[in-house]
């Protein structure tokens, strides 16, 4: 599903810099935020049911979310130490973004998703940064908490596109295709989404082959 302006979760301040949490700039002791999500998958799911009642009205599609339930809880539970230098560039990034997204390009599909790149750059920024504040007090080294940075950049990427873009974009646009992560919570993950998208694959299959049925077309195989 695509729209001309994007949906962002919110950043909502939940406390202080806790005492040995790590994150960027902890010596100006930064604001803890949490991303609130509610406001836009809301709008994702009512967009997609107005989809199917508008598009294929006799047949009703099960709405599929972008995480599975136990990896949309944990991508929930993430807090982020983030300074003011960090927020600053990311408002600025979100604003270019939907700035971008919002302007009209009639070119054929290539040209204009060549010329939708700056708008997927800042967007990929605004989540980097994020997740380069991600607090991650129970990892013991650098490899383990620079892994777990990298995990949250492609889950909130995944969350953020699906269902603001075409389906077969997502996965490339959250950096799913990255060979050279290989540790265990990236593993389960991918895995997790994979079947995910399986799952909303057979959906969309599902309903096409219904209304084929219901308008005695001939249905391929």
């Amino acid at each position: 599903m695509r729209r001309n302006s994007l949906l962002f979760p919110k950043l909502v301040k939940v406390n202080t810099l806790a005492e040995g949490e790590v994150g960027p700039g902890k010596a100006m002791a930064p604001d803890i935020y949490a991303l609130v999500w509610d406001a836009v998958e809301d709008l994702k799911e009512r967009e997609f049911r107005k989809w199917n009642d508008d598009c294929w009205p006799k047949v009703k599609m099960e709405y599929v979310p972008a995480l599975p339930d136990k990896w949309r809880e944990f991508c929930d539970g993430m807090a982020f130490a983030i300074p003011d230098k960090y927020m600053q560039e990311i408002n600025r990034c979100t604003a270019a973004a939907i700035q971008e997204g919002q302007i009209k390009r009639v070119f054929d599909t290539v040209i204009r998703e060549m010329c939708l790149m700056p708008r997927d750059s800042f967007v990929e920024v605004v989540f980097r940064l994020i997740s380069d504040c991600l607090c991650v007090s129970e990892c013991t080294n650098a490899t383990e908490m620079n892994a777990r940075r990298r995990l949250s950049i492609s889950m909130l990427l995944y969350r953020f596109w699906m269902y603001q873009t075409g389906r077969g974009l997502v996965f490339n646009l959250a950096r799913l295709n990255d060979d050279t992560m290989n540790f265990d919570m990236w593993t389960e993950f991918k895995r997790d989404i994979i079947r995910q998208q399986d799952l909303r694959n057979a959906e969309y299959d599902k309903m096409v082959v219904d209304q084929a049925h219901m308008e005695g077309q001939p249905v391929l195989q």
